[in-house]
Order: C-alpha cells, then structure tokens, then sequence
C-alpha cells in the first residue's frame, strides 16, 4: 500500500520544496502565508487576494525549524494516498483532493462567518489526509495497521481519530482560545474522502441490515443448489446402473422439477 503513485510523489516533492522557500522567506520577513494561506477574515474585509488561499493553503505547513507539522503529514500521506491514487487514478484523484481542500476552507469560512472566530491563517495538507484516510477505512474497513507494538482495524481507528477531531472542534467553539489544530478541515476531508467511498451507504444501519440479509439469501440458495446437484448426481448414478425403473416416486418426482428448471 504504500509504494509511491505519480500524484502523491508531486505532491511530497511539492510539499517539501514549499516548505524550503516559505522557511527561506520567512528568514527575510516575508512570509506566503498571508497570500497563499487561508484567511476567513481578509475575505469578509473585502481582500480579494485571500481567495486565492481556497486552493493553495494545502500546499503550506507551519516554517519552524523542525518541521514536524511537514513531517507528520508527509508520513500519513505517505501510507494512506498511494491507494487511494490506485482507485482513483489521475484527474479523478485530483477533483477528490480539490474537493477536499474547498471543503475544509469552506467549514473555516462557515464557521467563521456563524462564530466569529477561526480568523485563520489556515495551511496544511492534514485535510487531503483525512479524505485519504477516511476514503480507505471505507474501502478496506478490516484492514489491520501496525501502531508501534499494536495493530489495530483501520475503521475503528477512523472513527476514534474522528471523534477525537468532533471533541477538539467542540473545545474550540466553546472556549475562549482556539486549538493549532484545524479540526474542522480534518472533519471536513474526511468527509469527503468517505462519501466518496461511498461509505454512507456501506455502514448505515438500515443498509448494512440489507446486505446482511442479501448476503444471507445468496448463501442459502447456493446451499440449496448444492445439495440438489448432490442428489441428482445421486439419481442418475442409480440409474447407469439399475435403469429408470429403478428409481422410487420422489425420485422420478425430484427429476422432473429439475427437468423445468
């Protein structure tokens, strides 16, 4: 899963290469995050340059000298995207993490505008990896991961990180400071990512009822188809050997229902 695909590959290096130049620029009082970054705040006063951050916000992580904000979502990427890619090759892995990126700005937007808080600067890939992330627990809800000297199924991981992210957003909009981490654009991905995995439909519990029960159905006729072919194998075995004449009542009886099928 976690040999690099084309688009993910771009968008590490990218990643990087981002990084440097906003470090570089930062070390010369300039700084990209006030026109690539997203800011809810500069689009209400009218700045039709912070528009631009809708896109490009996900290209920027946090300039310190340890980049851990580049690091942790590289790695993420890194596991979760490849596959990802491999379902939805080329344009249509780009138009997933495009919507991703709208969608987390637009949950910032939002909640801005309600709030009046979360004025941004936003940046960060965290929401392309919980669309990722979100995506494959959709997809591969079993699949187990190796968490240091535990492993864990990936849908149970999702929804704990999840509700992790629905309880630092509830902090956030209740208290009086907010959180570094944009939680909102992690909900918002993964969103995203498990709508279009059709997650919905797979776990929702009248559905899953349904699939059970169709599950159910399809075992049981091809146990039923089973053990007619058994018994026919049977029949006409009897007959090679003694004739037609052989057979009793219900096995002339059992012939002739086969025989209109």
């Amino acid at each position: 899963m976690t040999s690099l695909t084309p688009i993910v590959r771009i968008l590490l290096i990218t990643w990087a290469a981002v990084w440097v130049l906003s470090y570089s620029l930062l070390l010369g009082q300039v700084s990209l995050y006030e026109w690539l970054g997203f800011t809810p705040a500069a689009i209400l006063r009218g700045h039709p340059a912070a528009l631009t951050g809708i896109f490009f916000y996900p290209f920027l992580h946090q300039p310190t000298l340890l980049p851990w904000h580049l690091l942790i979502n590289c790695l993420l990427f890194f596991y979760f995207a490849p596959e990802v890619e491999r379902l939805n090759p080329g344009r249509k892995f780009i138009r997933l993490l495009a919507l991703a990126s709208v969608a987390g700005a637009t949950a910032m937007f939002l909640l801005h505008l309600v709030t009046g808080r979360f004025p941004g600067p936003m940046f960060g890939g965290s929401g392309l990896v919980s669309c990722c992330f979100a995506f494959l627990a959709a997809v591969y809800p079993d699949l187990r991961i190796s968490l240091i000297v535990i492993q864990l199924r990936l849908l149970p991981l999702f929804l704990v990180v999840t509700c992790f992210d629905l309880l630092r957003l509830t902090t956030d909009l209740v208290g009086t400071t907010g959180s570094s981490v944009a939680a909102e654009v992690h909900l918002a991905g993964a969103l995203v990512g498990w709508t279009a995995a059709g997650g919905w439909g797979k776990f929702l519990p009248a559905r899953a009822m349904q699939a059970r029960t169709q599950r159910w159905r399809a075992k049981r006729k091809q146990t039923a188809e089973n053990r007619d072919q058994t018994e026919l194998d049977r029949i006409l075995g009897k007959i090679s050997k003694g004739g037609i004449g052989s057979l009793t009542p219900s096995e002339r009886k059992f012939l002739d229902r086969r025989s209109k099928r």
